[in-house]
């Protein structure tokens, strides 16, 4: 499982456990009865494509870079990958 968005994906304010992606994670895991590995790529100001002259910066940090478009690039072996989440893109 990947995801890929902006702070709401990243779960700005949030303690890990509390995250959407370990609890989506977590809930699939005890479904299939096997662990699931969940790489989390989002950032905080996060577009979909729009970049900015920002340049990257810890997760938790806003910025435009990545864009939605590049953290999705930046999986790095799509074909193991059979979910992906991403949302809230306003731009």
């Amino acid at each position: 499982m990947v995801v890929i968005g902006d702070s709401i994906a990243w779960g700005a304010g949030l303690k890990k456990d509390e995250r959407y992606s370990n609890l989506v994670a977590k809930w699939i895991s005890n479904k299939l009865n096997r662990p699931v590995n969940a790489k989390v790529i989002e950032h905080t100001g996060a577009t979909l494509s729009m970049e900015t002259s920002d340049p990257n910066r810890p997760p938790d940090l806003s910025s435009g870079n990545p864009t939605a478009f590049q953290q999705a690039d930046m999986i790095l072996n799509p074909n193991d990958v059979d979910l992906i989440f991403g949302f809230r893109w306003d731009k």
